[in-house]
């Protein structure tokens, strides 16, 4: 039997003949079921009498990512902001995208029966109790709850979103205070107040805040650019939600300038709700970015589909954006070679955290260690494990500061013997056969009888007298030495030493 296991978990299980010495393929098919990195090991149980048992299971690391992010859009009423977006989200290959526009209000009469209606109902019960759970962000455009009887199902939302769900609302005259979500299970959910209402219709020009040059979402130059420089040349938005201050524990990533009033508001802000994470958008004029003319080389264009790409992977807790990263220098080490690990702390805004303290946790085949470090000034630490033993290890690393939890984060690494011996145990008769060619010898397998094995009688040589001269015992030997002194003597006197 070949056996897939995943973190000690037995996957699958295949029987396989082996005859004649020939290699065999196996091929396991098995579907993750959660995203992070994992350790899969194959193995095949050891026989009797077997010479090299450590190479009968091999491990690797895999890094499990989500195929397609669950999108659900809904827009109190068409318009380009919503065109937009929505067009980004379809077009997409990582969005798996369910999209309702609001059409026709229970308000409008349409002087026509509901039969007579190609508009399908919008599924309100549907979508937000039974489906919540399938889905990974839930978009609010414009959107008025009251005339949908949605009251009930805001808590709904606002449990899914503590308990992981990303929560995005984006501004028009039907959103934040003027949608009715004050003092509502959304109102805590949002990372901006919801104290003032109505749309203010004047030029409103993106600046981010410190916040914002550090922030994933934020970075549209992809970190190989100026980010304040592609910011500074984005067209200005046309209007923008009357919010207020941010609420406890949200970031600003994003603020007005140039309004008539003089004053910054927060535009665009982000905030952690338990599990979950809410991004706020106090405009709905972002499409300028997207309808931009391409005299600039496309560069507003592109910042659009940056952002809410950006904002989607932040949202589902991508772990490329993950707070506490464990960075192995590499998956797989070989035996006996130094395991260098680095790790990165930052605070909600991303901003580093120095001196944090990180207990780090090393666990293989159940065994855990335990090592304790500091982050330095940049909020950045590293470690160094030696002597190792083989096997698949996972490492998790949990943030605090002064007595706060920041987060943690974990990776996999596995260290293989790479010894020829061990990974290559079966004979190799053709390696056998060129040495054998090369040396003048002769290979034999071991069905070959030993009659075959040619022996050749060595030359022997045979001693029968022994004759013994001794070097320095004679009168030749006298004379060459007394000639050696003298010689000496003569040149010492003539020379003045003596």
């Amino acid at each position: 039997p070949v056996t897939l296991r995943r973190e000690g978990e037995i996957l699958s299980t295949q029987e396989i003949a082996l005859a004649g010495g020939k290699a065999q393929g196996v091929l396991f098919k098995t579907k993750p079921d959660k995203i992070g990195e994992f350790v899969y090991t194959v193995s095949v149980p050891i026989a009797a009498g077997e010479a090299v048992p450590s190479n009968n299971e091999r491990s690797f690391a895999l890094q499990v990512i989500r195929d397609k992010i669950r999108v659900l859009h809904v827009a109190g009423r068409p318009s380009w902001d919503e065109r937009f977006l929505r067009q980004h989200l379809k077009e997409n290959p990582n969005v798996d995208l369910i999209s309702f526009f609001i059409l026709r209000t229970p308000a409008d009469d349409p002087r026509a029966g509901d039969g007579e209606m190609s508009l399908i109902p919008f599924p309100t019960e549907r979508l937000f109790t039974t489906e919540l759970s399938s889905f990974d962000v839930v978009v609010f455009q414009n959107f008025d709850f009251r005339p949908y009887n949605m009251e009930r199902f805001l808590g709904n939302i606002a449990t899914a979103v503590k308990g992981g769900l990303g929560f995005v609302m984006i501004g028009g005259e039907q959103s934040f205070g003027d949608g009715g979500y004050l003092h509502t299970p959304i109102d805590g959910l949002l990372p901006l107040r919801l104290e003032q209402n109505g749309l203010l219709h004047e030029s409103v020009k993106p600046v981010l805040t410190d916040a914002g040059r550090r922030h994933p979402i934020t970075d549209l130059a992809r970190g190989g650019g100026n980010n304040d420089r592609v910011w500074a040349q984005l067209p200005a938005w046309t209007d923008m939600n009357r919010v207020g201050s941010l609420a406890p524990g949200a970031t600003a990533l994003v603020t007005s300038e140039g309004l008539k009033d003089g004053g910054a508001r927060p535009v665009i802000a982000t905030m952690d709700v338990g599990e979950g994470r809410s991004l706020a958008i106090a405009t709905d004029s972002m499409w300028r970015w997207r309808l931009s003319s391409l005299r600039d080389g496309g560069s507003a264009q592109r910042a659009f589909h940056r952002f809410w790409s950006n904002g989607l992977r932040w949202l589902v807790r991508d772990p490329e954006h993950s707070r506490v990263q464990v960075l192995p220098e590499k998956r797989h080490f070989d035996e006996g070679e130094a395991v260098d690990v680095a790790f990165v702390v930052r605070e909600s805004d991303y901003t580093p955290v120095p001196y944090g303290e990180l207990e780090v946790t090393l666990e293989r085949a159940g065994v855990q260690t335990a090592e304790h470090t500091q982050t330095n000034e940049q909020g950045s630490a590293r470690l160094t494990f030696r002597d190792l033993q083989t096997g698949a290890y996972r490492m998790r690393a949990k943030a605090t500061r002064d007595g706060r939890e920041i987060g943690a984060g974990e990776a996999v690494f596995v260290i293989e013997s790479r010894s020829i011996e061990v990974t290559r145990a079966a004979p190799r008769p053709d390696l056998l056969k060129a040495i054998a060619d090369a040396t003048g010898g002769l290979v034999l397998s071991v069905d070959d009888a030993l009659e075959s094995l040619k022996v050749v009688d060595p030359d022997v040589v045979e001693v029968d007298r022994r004759r013994n001269i001794e070097l320095w015992d004679n009168a030749w030997a006298l004379a060459a030495l007394i000639a050696i002194f003298a010689a000496d003597w003569t040149l010492r006197r003539r020379s003045g030493y003596l």
